[in-house]
């Protein structure tokens, strides 16, 4: 899913994925602008490994996994100059 450039502080807390009977998997996509906002994510996510502190003029990719438990897994894939 491509957010596309983010340039307000985002509210997150509302993702999901429509089941919790599988693993589900997902990419999340969004670069920053002039501006680095904040994020709100879901209470239920665990990160694996730690949260990226997001800066200006990048691009970030999360891998979301949900599992049976509905838990999120998020991790930061790859970021790179936006």
């Amino acid at each position: 899913y491509d957010l596309g450039v983010l340039s307000t502080d985002t509210d997150l807390t509302g993702l999901m994925f429509s089941s919790k009977e599988h693993v589900q998997t997902a990419e999340l996509w969004f670069s920053t602008g002039s501006t680095a906002p904040n994020i709100l994510w879901p209470d239920n996510c665990f990160w694996i490994g730690l949260f990226p502190a997001l800066t200006t003029n990048m691009a970030y990719r999360f891998a979301i996994r949900q599992e049976p438990s509905g838990k999120l897994l998020i991790n930061l894939a790859y970021e790179y100059p936006a």
